[in-house]
């Protein structure tokens, strides 16, 4: 299991920015995540972010 996407203690550079986001998101991360880039359309992405960033109070 990884970690909270709504935990301040952990933080992750590349969450950091949009376009840091959209790329985590969008390719996966090395051993954290699988990418989304093949099952999501770019609007389907954004909307995910604006719910993280949601959840994270930003």
């Amino acid at each position: 299991m990884g970690p909270s996407l709504v935990d301040d203690t952990w933080t992750h550079e590349g969450l950091e920015t949009d376009k840091g986001m959209f790329e985590i998101i969008y390719g996966g991360g090395v051993g954290a995540m699988q990418a989304f880039g093949r099952r999501y359309d770019q609007d389907q992405i954004l909307r995910v972010m604006a719910y993280i960033r949601q959840l994270r109070g930003n």
